[in-house]
């Protein structure tokens, strides 16, 4: 079984993850082509490690109460 703090380190990862993104989907959008994906593909992936990162810190807290 994971111990709390692994929870938190997954919640951070995926956080970092969701920012750098979101910043690639914005400057895609900026230059106007894409850059690996488009700038749609970079915000869809954006919203899966947001919620990645919500679940993680759900998951966390839950644990904790435990």
């Amino acid at each position: 079984m994971r111990k709390g703090g692994e929870m938190k380190n997954l919640f951070v990862i995926a956080l970092i993850i969701a920012v750098i993104t979101l910043v690639m989907g914005v400057i895609t959008q900026l230059v106007g082509h894409s850059l690996i994906i488009s700038a749609a593909g970079w915000n869809e992936l954006t919203q899966t490690f947001l919620l990645f990162s919500a679940v993680f810190g759900i998951w966390d807290i839950v644990r904790k109460k435990e």
